[in-house]
């Protein structure tokens, strides 16, 4: 059956517009947060051979009441048994920043996020934007040989939060300290008590709920370093942070005495588990006393958001809904109300009940 609701211009490998796919069987969007998100629909053969719809191909997809959705660039398609139907993939703008290095020796040294953004974010024509309540901070490190998304990636963990394609070429970002979530999922018997508007306005149906994980992964005492090797690697014997996390040493067998941070009451509760984590793209930009404080604090700060993230158990679910409005988007706070059965990460199924999660 075809889906009136979206139609795609089609542009070939050297950029000219060959045509509109209009004859969409089937399209799903997937969106992912500090990830390259895709797009996968069905079109006839024909037009793909004709059209010459291959590597390099890309697509400007749009929706009948939600306008424009982005350009998506093909990475592979699938042909069907009998030669009639292609299944074509493509991936969002932000694949152009996995294929472009930011610089070698691009250092930045306590300065904005802001700031920093800005600067790397020219050369690739991206602008990035904050999410409501963000504060800005200031970050040392230096970039050598990274791709666009491992910086990103790199700047998001200094921030303890996401990033996101917002749109064609532009980014957000955010910091998971949003109070108020954008929508309520419900599964159909708790949606029947709770009418409000009706779904895809106050909330939407939840469909099927999956538990992945019980909560598991937890870490608690970290080491951290920075760039260097030996007596010039960084670490946090030259930083001066005191908050959230005290520095303390500890000595291995071999003698050597190794600085490092914990969350106590996880560590009193679970016993230690600890992990060497290594920033290599925090290093000083000299050697001065200030410089090589700026290189330790970024450590010191990079290795506390992980141990934040890191320090108690947390579950993880997958959960399939209707009438989810399509402004709700990766990193939105949502709430979760689930009262039924579920399938658990054995396999088996159980009766879960979830309140305002």
């Amino acid at each position: 059956m075809i889906n009136d609701d979206f139609w795609i211009d089609a542009y070939n490998s050297v950029g000219t517009r060959v045509g509109t796919l209009t004859e969409i069987t089937s399209i799903s969007l997937m969106s992912r947060l500090n990830q390259i998100g895709e797009v996968e629909f069905t079109v006839p053969a024909v037009l793909v051979a004709n059209w010459g719809l291959s590597k390099n191909a890309s697509y400007v997809i749009s929706h009948a009441t939600l306008g424009l959705i982005g350009t998506f660039y093909h990475s592979d398609s699938t042909i069907d048994a009998d030669q009639r139907q292609v299944i074509i993939r493509a991936q969002d703008s932000l694949i152009g920043l996995a294929n472009r290095i930011i610089g070698f020796g691009t250092a930045f040294n306590n300065q904005l996020v802001s700031a920093v953004l800005t600067t790397i974010l020219i050369p690739v024509s991206f602008t990035a934007i904050y999410e409501t309540g963000y504060v800005d901070t200031s970050i040392t490190l230096e970039f050598w040989g990274e791709n666009y998304m491992r910086g990103l990636d790199v700047i998001r963990q200094y921030l303890r939060g996401w990033f996101r394609r917002e749109s064609d070429f532009v980014i957000k970002f955010g910091t998971f300290t949003a109070t108020t979530p954008v929508i309520r999922l419900m599964n159909v018997p708790l949606a029947s008590a709770n009418p409000a508007n009706g779904a895809g306005v106050d909330y939407a149906i939840i469909t099927s709920l999956k538990r992945d994980r019980k909560g598991s992964n937890v870490v608690n005492r970290v080491f951290p370093f920075g760039a260097g090797l030996g007596e010039t690697k960084i670490d946090l014997s030259l930083s001066n942070r005191t908050t959230p996390y005290p520095i303390t040493t500890l000595a291995f067998v071999g003698g050597e005495v190794i600085y490092y941070i914990e969350d106590t009451p996880s560590v009193s509760l679970v016993g230690p588990i600890e992990r060497a984590l290594v920033f290599s793209e925090i290093r000083p930009i000299t050697n001065s006393a200030a410089d090589l404080l700026n290189a330790a604090n970024a450590v010191y700060d990079m290795a506390a958001a992980f141990l934040t993230k890191y320090k108690a158990e947390s579950d993880v679910y997958t959960l399939s809904c209707v009438g989810l409005p399509y402004s709700v988007k990766v990193g939105d706070l949502i709430r979760v109300d689930f009262n039924g059965v579920a399938q658990l990460e054995t396999g088996a199924v159980s009766w879960l009940n979830l309140v305002n999660q």
